[in-house]
C-alpha cells in the first residue's frame, strides 16, 4: 500500500508543479492577462451566445456552370511541380487577355520559415475563339520572378497599372532561419521590401528594387514585422497604386516598469506568447508615379469589442468605392472587422465590425 502511495505522489508531482507555475504566471500577469486567456479559450462559445440568430432564408440555388467554364477546375500550381515542395499565398491579375498567377514556391517544406522560397508565375492566355475540346485558358510554364539569395521571398502583391500597361509586383523578404516569433522578439526591423515591373505582360521582369528605406524604414516606431497583402493590390481611378499591408511593432516598456519583477513578468509572458507586448494594425502603401517611389499611408484604427477592448486589424484587402472612397476589409483574431477610409489613404473613417 505504501508503494502505491509513493507512485501516486510521483504521478501527482508534475501536476502540482504545473498548477504552481500556472498560478505564478497568472499572479504576475494580472487581471488583463487572465481575461485575455479566458476569452481566447472560450471565445467561440461567447460569440455564439452574443450573436443573434439570422432569419432563415430560402437556400440559394445555382447551377455549377455559373462558376466553372470547365467540368472540373484546373490546377495551376501543384505540390511537387518543378521540384518545389509546396505552393502557397496565390495572387491573380489579368491584363489584355493575359492572366498572371503568382505564388510562393517553397522548396523543402510547407512551413513559413526555415527554407528558401521563390516567387513564381504562370501566364495564362485567354483563347478566343475557343475551339471544341480546347481549354478556355492555356497556361504557360512556371517561371521564377524573384529569388533572393539567403532570403525567403513572400507575399506577392501584383498590381496592373492601366495608365502605362505595366504589371507591378511588390513583395517582402525575410531571413531564412527567422520565424515570426524570432522577428517579434528582436530589437530591429530585419526584412526588405522590393518592387519589380514587367512591361510585356509578365514575360520579363526588371531587377527587384529595394524600397525598404522609403516605406517600413521611415515608420516611427519602426515595425518589427511588415507584411504586404496577401493577394493583389489596386489602382484607383486617380492612378494611385495601393498595396494593402499590415505591421507589428512593440510597445516600449514604461520607464518605471524596468525593475527585476517587470523583467521577470515580461520573460514569462514572452515564453508563453512570443507576440506579447506587440501591437498590430492594417496600413497601405501608395505610389503616385507608377511604382517608382512609395509612401506609407496612415494606420487604420482598431475596432472595439462589446467590452470596449481593441480588436487590431491584420491582413487586409482594398477596393475603391464611389467618389474615390477606399474600402478596407481586414482579418482579425476576433470576428471580422471592416473599415472604410477616404480617398488619399491617409485619413480613416469609422471602423465597423462584421460577422462571418
Amino acid at each position: 500500500m505504501e508503494e502505491i502511495g509513493r507512485k501516486f505522489l510521483w504521478l501527482l508531482l508534475p501536476l502540482l508543479i504545473g498548477c504552481f507555475l500556472l498560478l505564478l504566471y497568472l499572479l504576475i500577469t494580472g487581471y488583463e492577462e487572465i481575461r485575455r486567456i479566458f476569452l481566447w479559450l472560450f471565445h467561440p462559445w461567447i460569440r455564439r451566445c452574443r450573436r443573434e440568430e439570422p432569419p432563415l432564408r430560402e437556400p440559394l440555388r445555382t447551377d455549377d456552370s455559373d462558376y466553372w467554364c470547365e467540368d472540373e477546375p484546373e490546377e495551376v500550381f501543384g505540390q511537387g511541380d518543378n521540384g518545389y515542395h509546396t505552393f502557397r499565398i496565390p495572387a491573380l491579375v489579368q491584363h489584355r487577355g493575359v492572366f498572371l498567377a503568382f505564388c510562393e514556391a517553397r522548396r523543402t517544406s510547407f512551413r513559413d520559415w526555415g527554407a528558401s522560397m521563390d516567387l513564381v508565375l504562370r501566364r495564362g492566355r485567354l483563347c478566343d475563339p475557343i475551339k471544341e475540346g480546347e481549354k478556355e485558358i492555356q497556361w504557360g510554364d512556371i517561371q521564377v520572378v524573384a529569388s533572393i539569395p539567403g532570403k525567403r521571398a513572400m507575399n506577392p502583391v501584383p498590381i496592373v497599372d492601366e495608365d502605362t500597361d505595366t504589371i507591378i509586383l511588390v513583395f517582402i523578404t525575410f531571413p531564412i532561419e527567422l520565424s515570426e516569433g524570432d522577428l517579434i522578439r528582436g530589437e530591429k526591423y530585419q526584412q526588405n521590401l522590393y518592387v519589380t515591373k514587367s512591361m510585356d505582360d509578365g514575360r520579363t521582369w526588371t531587377e527587384p528594387l529595394d524600397i525598404t528605406s522609403q516605406t517600413p524604414g521611415k515608420m516611427n516606431p519602426e515595425p518589427l514585422i511588415y507584411a504586404s497583402g496577401p493577394r493583389q493590390g489596386l489602382q484607383l481611378k486617380s492612378g494611385r497604386l495601393i498595396v494593402p499591408s499590415n505591421i507589428h511593432w512593440k510597445k516600449k516598456p514604461h520607464p518605471r516598469s524596468t525593475g527585476w519583477l517587470a523583467k521577470l513578468k515580461w520573460s514569462i509572458l514572452e515564453f508563453f506568447d512570443s507576440f506579447h507586448g506587440s501591437r498590430n494594425c492594417s496600413i497601405v502603401l501608395f505610389s503616385d508615379d507608377g511604382g517608382d517611389t512609395w509612401q506609407v499611408g496612415g494606420k487604420i484604427p482598431p475596432a472595439k469589442d462589446e467590452d470596449g477592448v481593441d480588436i487590431p486589424a491584420n491582413e487586409c484587402q482594398a477596393a475603391e468605392l464611389e467618389e474615390g472612397h477606399v474600402y478596407i476589409n481586414s482579418r482579425t483574431c476576433d470576428p471580422q472587422a471592416t473599415r472604410q477610409v477616404r480617398r488619399g489613404t491617409e485619413r480613416y473613417g469609422e471602423v465597423r465590425r462584421g460577422e462571418l
